[in-house]
């Protein structure tokens, strides 16, 4: 049975704000201001380049992981289930109007900007799934005396509707509470803050032909007005790129001197860098990743680097997201008995180099693990005939409690000795088993 759209009701002005008084108490919708004295916000937030550099990098990387469904069997083997609707909504098109990697993108940025994502779930008539992301900043918790705990959207032209705990994906980050997530904006905005006020003062320092300031002096006393037709003069003149090394004529008894003041003593270039790696350890990020190559970043420590962003960094985002999917879309009977779940496939993360691979399918291949079929798979090549047998190593064998081979027919149904333990040769302890 298909279940209605967002479930409408009047809004009452005081009881529901359009932005929601305890949403704006634990930080969801802004970081506020901080020391540095500027205002913090997840869109002001994503103009600073390295909080914006490890957004894309979370947030791009789980999008382009391939997620498949399984289905497990009686002895715990797992195969893809690519029959099941759901898989491919959750791979390919969440819903009509998005990719599933424009899907999954911003429902990461939502984490790491807000704490929190929220997905409706959509249900048709015939009970397939479309999976909507709303903004988390238009969503909230409401408990009433009728429905108990729902959840409440903010809709166009004033409106608002409700849904249940079953029509919600909510992807939560660590918090303080059971509720919600905590706000990577709010908790780092004085490190953001930093950095905002390092880009601006940057920026000023540019736009004034990298000089901070000067000074001009006269021992001719001005009046308001003359002090402010000589300020717009000299500003229109002189200030900005476009109006520098223009020749100066100074009124006479004034003269110009430089400030004196050295931008290297507030150590720019170094706070800037240092934000830098403060951005990368806020989502515990190896700083080469987000274009960081100073310091210990060698050939060798890049790879183990990089493995540990995939164990340690992106392990927690991918079983968080796991657990949400399955619990809420791979929760029936049905599912349950076919032991069907979703996981994400980081296998394309971890993967070799093309030497490093080819022997690892060499080792494969000779061990009887990787059919050649498997193996040319795994390097993008087509099957071919007879390709599918496996090779065994002719040089091993079973050893029996006795510590004697065995073969392996009777290795299945208990142990029997190819070899006469008198010195015999085989045909003769066959000929003597069999009478």
């Amino acid at each position: 049975m298909a279940r209605p759209f967002w479930r409408r009701e009047a809004r009452s002005p005081l009881d529901n704000p359009q932005v929601p008084v305890f949403a704006a108490l634990l930080g969801m919708i802004e970081g506020g201001d901080n020391a540095a004295g500027v205002h913090v916000s997840p869109q002001r937030a994503m103009r600073v380049v390295a909080f914006l550099a490890c957004v894309k990098l979370l947030s791009e990387t789980i999008a382009s992981l391939p997620r498949p469904v399984f289905t497990t069997d009686a002895h715990g083997s797992r195969q893809a289930d690519i029959g099941d609707t759901r898989a491919r909504k959750l791979a390919l098109a969440p819903n009509p109007e998005m990719t599933a990697f424009v899907f999954w993108a911003y429902v990461v940025v939502c984490m790491c900007a807000y704490g929190n994502a929220f997905v409706w779930i959509e249900y048709d008539e015939a009970g397939d799934i479309s999976l909507w992301p709303v903004a988390p900043n238009k969503i909230r918790r409401h408990t009433d005396k009728v429905r108990g705990k729902v959840w409440v959207v903010d809709l166009p032209n004033d409106s608002q509707g409700w849904l249940s705990d079953e029509e919600v994906l909510h992807f939560q980050g660590i918090g303080l509470d059971t509720e919600l997530g905590l706000s990577n904006v709010v908790q780092a905005k004085q490190a953001l803050g930093i950095s905002i006020s390092a880009e601006d003062y940057a920026g000023r320092m540019f736009a004034n032909n990298g000089a901070p300031g000067s000074i001009l002096s006269t021992d001719k006393p001005m009046s308001d007005e003359q002090f402010k037709t000589f300020k717009a003069r000299w500003e229109m003149s002189h200030e900005g790129l476009k109006n520098s090394h223009k020749f100066a004529l100074l009124p006479a008894g004034m003269t110009y001197a430089p400030s004196g003041f050295d931008p290297t003593n507030l150590q720019m270039v170094e706070a800037r860098k240092f934000q830098v790696r403060e951005m990368a350890r806020l989502f515990r990020i190896p700083p080469h990743m987000i274009g960081d190559l100073e310091g210990s970043a060698t050939f060798a420590s890049v790879e183990q680097m990089s493995i540990d962003f995939v164990t340690y960094t992106l392990m927690p985002w991918l079983v968080n997201i796991e657990q949400v999917v399955n619990t809420k879309l791979f929760s029936g009977q049905k599912d349950l008995a076919a032991g069907r779940f979703m996981q994400h496939d980081t296998s394309v993360l971890l993967r070799a180099d093309s030497v490093s691979r080819s022997k690892i399918d060499a080792v494969y291949r000779y061990a009887g693990i990787k059919t050649g079929n498997e193996v040319r798979e795994s390097i993008g090549m087509p099957p071919i005939e007879g390709g599918d047998v496996l090779w065994q190593p002719v040089n091993q064998t079973v050893i029996g409690p006795d510590g004697l081979p065995v073969s392996l027919a009777a290795a299945g149904g208990g142990p029997t000795s190819t070899a006469d333990p008198n010195g015999g040769d085989d045909s003769e302890a066959a000929a003597a088993a069999g009478e």
